[in-house]
């Protein structure tokens, strides 16, 4: 950093000696006119000025500087390092009671009619720093006048933005610059690096969110507007990857239910959340499960209308906040296939005792997708085949038992719906369902010929040995004690 030089004090001593001599010999010049006399005048003001900068240099190296260094800046008035850090957290120590006080005061002075009063308010603000600016946003919730407003966010914007890019610097290095919203994301994120780098990013591309953190509800509503307009822009920008800051800035307004979350706004998240690095951010070692934390708050709150997308983005990503949303979807959603992936992702994620939510399920026929049998017969996959398959894989039941195909289940789905069919496979390749098929009594007589196979009855069939699973489990009421039989609590 440039410092200027210091000019050396003068020795009064020197300076009285040389006017002496100065005017001594002004009287004894033989008269030559005005500008001749002038001339000399000047030279002996320079002798002097030069000879007391001479003596005052060799005072200072008396008093312990090597002869011959003229003191600097360094030497005497250059700040340490300690006060060098202390010039960004001066300003932001907390307000004292009677500078509270003043603040308010000043405050109020800004809605003032005089201008020398707002003024003078202003200057005064600015000098308390940062730690005057969460009044400044009480302050603001408190006025409407569109003047006063500006005015206000103005100065917070000042005091938020002034000499950024050296308290960024320092914040990088670990040094507390007293970034507004910087403790509340610590306490998500956590101290370490990586944090600091990525609430950089976040301060540097959307200071509207990060100023939001201490603010109202409707501070995150309008932040969230900043943030879905500076995206649109970068994706219009190519090549201009999009990172995990874009995708936390997305994430943090839909964390505070107050704030509404539309479909529009959530489509778009998606799409940034299902390309790297974001999608795999929740593997970070530093950040990651913070991440996810955020994620399962969105999940949990997701749209109706995106349902089914996040539900399979939360599958994916093995999301504990989708478990709650699907047992939601059950009783919210009407399509069918979006009740389905709930059926898959609690088969994955929840308990034995999770089967009760599908009983009502067991007799639904609407369907799901459909299929042609390799008798040429157009057949249909209903609700029922996928709430007797999420029954089976909540009880660790191989749904081979109950006649589906090996392609029917899968490790993070637990089972594929559109592979629930109801095959005549031999009995050492699936057994159970097939077993008992194969034991049904044929009608007598000479011309009978053998019942030709019947989706609809190998499912009422698997229905059936699900109805048994839960009454064992203690899950349902016997049929024989109870004939309209109750789901038990």
């Amino acid at each position: 950093m440039f410092y200027p030089p210091v000019c050396p004090p003068l020795d009064s001593s020197v300076l009285k000696r040389h006017a002496r001599a100065l005017s001594t010999t002004a009287s004894a010049a033989p008269r030559r006119g005005f500008l001749a006399r002038g001339f000399i005048a000047l030279g002996f003001l320079a002798l002097a000025f030069v000879s007391a900068a001479v003596v005052s240099t060799s005072a200072w190296a008396q008093d312990g500087l090597p002869e011959g260094k003229a003191p600097t800046q360094t030497d005497t008035d250059r700040p340490s390092p300690a006060a060098s850090t202390n010039k960004w957290t001066r300003s932001t120590e907390p307000l004292t009671q009677q500078q509270t006080q003043d603040a308010k005061l000043w405050l109020t002075n800004l809605t003032s009619r005089e201008f020398a009063v707002r003024e003078r308010a202003a200057e005064n603000l600015l000098g308390l720093g940062e730690a005057v600016v969460p009044l400044m946003r009480e302050r603001l919730s408190q006025i409407s006048h569109p003047e006063a407003k500006l005015r206000l966010n103005n100065l917070v914007t000042q005091l938020n933005q002034g000499n950024l890019d050296q308290r960024l610097e320092a914040f990088a290095r670990g040094e507390d610059v007293g970034f507004e919203g910087w403790r509340i994301f610590r306490i998500m994120f956590g101290p370490s690096g990586a944090s600091r780098d990525l609430f950089i990013e976040l301060k540097v591309n959307y200071p509207s969110l990060v100023d939001a953190f201490h603010g109202t509800p409707r501070d995150l509503a309008m932040a969230m507007d900043d943030v879905t307009k500076a995206i649109s822009e970068k994706r219009k920008r190519l090549p201009a990857p999009l990172t995990v800051a874009d995708a936390v800035a997305l994430l943090l307004p839909v964390g505070d239910e107050r704030v509404p979350m539309g479909e529009g706004y959530e489509d778009d998240m998606i799409r940034v959340l299902q390309v790297a690095p974001a999608s795999q951010a929740h593997k970070d070692p530093l950040l990651g499960r913070a991440y996810a934390n955020l994620l399962n708050a969105w999940i949990r709150r997701s749209t109706l209308g995106n349902r089914a997308r996040v539900l399979n983005f939360a599958i994916q990503g093995k999301f504990l906040g989708g478990y709650s949303l699907a047992k939601r979807t059950l009783t919210e959603a009407k399509d069918p296939e979006t009740i389905a992936m709930a059926m898959q992702l609690i088969s994955v994620m929840g308990r034995k005792a999770d089967s009760r939510l599908f009983v009502e399920f067991l007799d639904d026929k609407r369907k799901l997708t459909s299929i042609l049998s390799g008798e040429g017969k157009l057949d249909h996959i209903v609700m029922a085949d996928a709430a007797i398959a999420a029954v089976a894989k909540l009880h660790g039941m191989s749904l081979m038992e109950l006649g589906h195909p090996r392609t029917s289940e899968h490790v993070n789905y637990g089972f594929i719906y559109e592979q629930l069919t109801y095959r005549q496979f031999d009995q050492a390749q699936f057994g159970g369902l097939a077993d008992e098929l194969e034991k049904q009594p044929q009608p007598e007589g000479e011309n009978s010929k053998p019942e030709p196979f019947s989706m609809a009855k190998a499912r009422e069939k698997a229905k059936q040995r699900i109805q048994r699973l839960l009454e064992e489990s203690g899950l349902l009421e016997p049929k024989e004690a109870a004939p309209n039989r109750r789901i038990k609590s």
